[in-house]
């Protein structure tokens, strides 16, 4: 396969992959994205996780001033590494071994794009196979199905985390809709709860395999936590499972019978829930099912952060549900997984 036009810039590493031309798979934006995000990440990417972490010694936790300066490491398809060196314990290591990214074979944008592959244009783990990959002199050396596959569930698993990590603001009563989505998790009847702020389309999930009055009740403890307080009502379909639940937080509860009316005659309903069931059916569809529930908890948990996150909105003019719950600041997908990698402490340990 041809390359494309990148080959100039590969040379003076301004891009750190490339992906082979066929037109008919670079289709829907495929080429934009991969390209924007290829030129806004490369150059700073392992500036802005060396940000976010900071500087110490991995081994022995010393501090930036017990930390030297060790040279530097070349890599064909990325930027200069940057080495350090422990004077207490005598490591050797790298900004590399600081990040998320740590003794992978491919660069970091590589794997980012992979995830935003995923989520931003829907394309299933096979189809990234062949959109993505590093040249070589024989042509493209593109990563297995497998190892695509591995970096979905490694790294949305810390994607989810670094989002659980930021709390929105909790100083406004809101309005919320909760409902519940039926799925099969190998061939088993499983629920994804979802519970979402009319006003900043702001979402909490949570993958289960049942749902009775107790899990539902778990379920909305844990979204009053994600959200940072109780809503002034909630407002559900006609399930007779969410009644005790609610009642024991003495919330007001407002209820709309489906097969009667999609909006009661009080103005109680769930059209915005309902509409972001239909959305995350198109990525269910995309990820051909689970045949475990903590890798369909990981996909929700991921799908939840790119939608609170990274997702603009038409109805929020252009703004994400995170920026319209308080949070301004704008966090890139590395930001997140980094931030993931550090609420993560079993991660660390094995590091």
């Amino acid at each position: 396969m041809p390359l494309t036009g990148w080959d100039k810039d590969i040379k003076n590493k301004s891009f750190c992959f490339v992906a082979y031309v066929d037109w008919n798979r670079m289709r829907n934006g495929t080429f934009r994205l991969l390209y924007r995000l290829v030129h806004d990440l490369n150059d700073e990417i392992r500036e802005d996780i060396q940000t976010v972490i900071g500087l110490f010694c991995p081994l022995c936790f010393a501090s930036k001033e017990h930390i030297q300066l060790d040279g530097t490491e070349e890599r064909k398809y990325s930027t200069k590494i940057i080495r350090y060196y422990c004077l207490i314990c005598g490591n050797h290591f790298s900004t590399r071994t600081l990040s998320p990214f740590y003794r992978k074979q491919y660069p970091e944008v590589l794997i980012i794009c992979a995830l935003a592959l995923f989520y931003e244009l829907r394309q299933s783990p096979r189809e990234i196979t062949r959109l993505i990959g590093l040249p070589v002199e024989e042509g493209i050396k593109r990563p297995t199905l497998k190892t695509v596959s591995t970096w979905l569930m490694e790294y949305i698993y810390l994607f989810g985390l670094g989002g659980l990590d930021m709390m929105p603001d909790n100083s406004r009563k809101d309005i919320r809709e909760a409902d519940e989505l039926y799925k099969r998790i190998n061939g088993e009847r499983a629920y994804t709860l979802g519970t979402l702020d009319r006003e900043s389309r702001f979402v909490y999930l949570s993958d289960a395999w049942k749902a009775d009055s107790k899990e539902l009740q778990e379920f909305l403890m844990n979204s009053h936590l994600r959200f940072g307080s109780k809503p002034e009502r909630y407002e559900t379909d006609g399930w007779h499972g969410y009644q005790k639940p609610i009642e024991k937080f003495s919330i007001p509860h407002g209820v709309v019978f489906h097969k009667d009316e999609w909006k009661s005659k009080e103005g109680f309903h769930t059209n915005g829930m309902e509409r972001y069931w239909s959305t995350y059916r198109l990525w269910l569809r995309t990820a051909r099912g689970y045949k475990k529930m903590e890798n369909s908890d990981i996909f929700s948990r991921g799908f939840e952060t790119f939608y609170d996150f990274l997702r603009p909105h038409m109805t929020l003019k252009g703004n994400t549900p995170a920026q319209a719950k308080g949070i301004i600041e704008i966090q890139p997908w590395h930001h997140l997984i980094v931030k993931g990698m550090l609420v993560n402490e079993s991660g660390w340990r094995s590091v």
